[in-house]
């Protein structure tokens, strides 16, 4: 009987130990998966830091490496340096380096270093398309303030009212401008076409 009993109970201390054990490294591999993820993104976007999804990432760091300290003062020194004013660009960018390869170590990607962080791939195209793609958007903002301060002028003083072919160019604008952003390209071509068009006439 009591071989029974030692036997039972061996088999519910083992159950509940493995169990307890499955937990403890799920819970740690989601920990390490979770910096993994993080430190994958801000590797991702180290051209261009300041993109919305990098801020997103960044700004988990306090939590997601919250018991690594050499991580969580490297994200410091990052911090400090986007205060200060002026704003010295390559400062920055020095800070961010640090930053992933504390991140580096951190997640166990030991090889990856200084060097191999400063390099990264950021093509022409990439660049350009980025630029248009805000150049645009601006516009069309602009072109949304125009309307507004039209509609203002129009109501508080009507002689000072906008000529029609402004008119006329702030509508073709506004028909323009949510084709133009789906094709970032065709801005490119139409700047281009613009500038010919200015050339002939000198």
């Amino acid at each position: 009987m009591a071989d029974i009993i030692t036997t039972v109970i061996s088999i519910l201390l083992s159950g509940v130990l493995a169990t307890g054990i499955t937990i403890l490294y799920q819970k740690r591999a989601f920990k390490h998966a979770e910096k993994v993820k993080i430190f994958e993104t801000v590797m991702s976007y180290r051209y261009r830091y300041y993109c919305e999804e990098n801020v997103r990432a960044l700004n988990t760091i306090d939590v997601v490496f919250h018991n690594n300290r050499e991580v969580r003062a490297a994200w410091k020194a990052f911090l400090d340096e986007t205060d200060k004013v002026p704003v010295v660009d390559q400062n920055i960018m020095d800070k961010l380096v640090k930053l992933l390869e504390e991140m580096a170590r951190a997640v166990g990607y030991k090889k990856i270093n200084w060097d191999n962080i400063k390099k990264y791939y950021y093509p022409n195209g990439l660049s350009n398309q980025i630029m248009n793609e805000e150049m645009l958007k601006h516009l069309q903002v602009k072109q949304l303030q125009g309307q507004s301060d039209e509609k203002s002028l129009f109501n508080s003083n009507p002689k000072k009212n906008m000529s029609e072919s402004d008119q006329s160019q702030n509508q073709l604008l506004a028909q323009l401008l949510p084709e133009l952003l789906k094709n970032p390209d065709s801005f490119e071509k139409l700047i281009n076409l613009s500038q010919r068009i200015e050339n002939t006439k000198r």
